[in-house]
């Protein structure tokens, strides 16, 4: 029985043909590639290597690597290097040498070992302060309003828009966050230079993926609508955190209600101290922290003077909570009995706006102090 011819046995001498030449010592030709993967901006090279097309062999500290050409004084933005480079003159042998674009300090870094960037500038905002470097900004424009939208031309602003990295600028050319001061820089003058924190900073822009440096600091959202981006900052006063979360400076997370879904909530710490009561403000009541080794107090919501207390609810700030003649529980003021000498220092109770105490017993004018049943305190009431 005969079998059909089919491709695969055609080709089959064809292959041992092949096999057989190589053996025989017949050898392949090819010519080598380039390596096309080398030569770009800061990897190694040696002088009489080549970089990639546009960039030249330089000596930077102990290696050699390969950097962009430059011109000196390139009217184009931040000389043509970029927002993170520096064109410098780098010497030659045999030649009057040639610039190239290298690394600089960026903004925000210390630039007393290492120059500054192209557009930026070397500057401290106080005396005694590290120099970083720092863009220009419009000392003559004054911020916009909060949520006012800036400008949308910037070409008065040297630096390049940093719109790719999160960051909001304002009219001045500063970011969002910073602030405009005219400083005195290296050879005596004065330049306007932006200060504050930067992109993913506290108190800054977001990163674009809305998130900070800091891990632990939250992104908190803005109002795109009026150009107010979210922002990096720790909750302040009111504001929900996650159960002992950070806070901002002087304040704690506090669960006030663990038996039900409240969720916890940024407080201001305020002090304990009797005469220090009204540390918190109005419409507020200083209350201990649970199991604070510290004894600590956060300012809380409470009932102001004349309002109804009673059954769990606070008494803002000195006031306290009592009753004349067995009437309902009100907030009033804590006051000083005539006979029990003048008061010493001033009124703990702050003055309503127009108003007026008696010195003696610290009740508005109008009101009488009447002492608690028992001799423990007394308070102001109306007659």
């Amino acid at each position: 029985m005969t079998q059909p011819w089919t491709w695969k046995r055609i080709l089959w001498p064809i292959g041992v043909l092949a096999v057989s030449a190589s053996l025989s010592g017949v050898e392949c030709q090819y010519e080598p590639v380039p390596d096309r993967r080398r030569g770009f901006s800061g990897d190694p090279c040696m002088a009489e290597d080549r970089c990639q097309s546009g960039l030249v062999c330089v000596q930077e500290a102990n290696n050699k690597v390969c950097r962009p050409i430059c011109t000196q004084g390139d009217p184009n933005a931040c000389g043509g290097c970029g927002a993170t480079s520096v064109c410098k003159l780098f010497p030659q042998d045999g030649g009057a040498g040639i610039s190239a674009c290298t690394p600089g300090a960026k903004e925000g870094e210390q630039c007393v070992a290492k120059p500054c960037a192209q557009c930026l500038t070397c500057g401290a905002e106080e005396a005694g302060d590290p120099p970083t470097c720092r863009r220009s900004c419009r000392g003559d424009i004054p911020p916009p309003p909060v949520g006012t939208a800036p400008p949308g031309d910037y070409s008065y602003c040297t630096y390049p828009d940093r719109a790719e990295i999160g960051g909001v600028r304002l009219a001045n050319c500063c970011l969002f966050g910073q602030t405009c001061s005219s400083v005195t820089v290296d050879g005596g003058s004065q330049a306007d230079l932006c200060f504050g924190p930067l992109p993913g900073e506290e108190f800054s822009t977001c990163r674009p993926n809305n998130t900070c440096n800091d891990s632990r600091m939250p992104c908190v959202a803005g109002t795109p609508e009026a150009n107010i981006p979210n922002v990096c900052r720790l909750p302040i006063a009111g504001e929900v955190c996650a159960s002992g979360a950070r806070c901002a400076t002087n304040h704690a997370c506090i669960d006030e209600d663990k038996n039900s879904a409240t969720p916890a909530r940024c407080r201001l710490i305020c002090s304990l101290e009797v005469e220090q009561c009204a540390d918190c403000g109005e419409a507020q009541d200083c209350v201990p922290i649970e199991n604070d080794a510290q004894r600590r107090g956060v300012c809380l919501p409470a009932v102001t003077e004349g309002g109804a207390c009673g059954g769990g609810a606070l008494c803002a700030q000195c006031l306290v909570c009592a009753s004349k003649n067995n009437g309902p529980a009100t907030c009033v003021r804590a006051c000083n009995p005539p006979d029990a000498g003048p008061v010493s220092g001033a009124c703990l109770q702050p003055v309503a706006d127009g108003g007026t105490v008696d010195p003696g017993t610290c009740c508005p004018t109008g009101q009488e102090c009447l002492a608690f049943t028992g001799g423990a305190g007394a308070a102001c009431f109306p007659p």
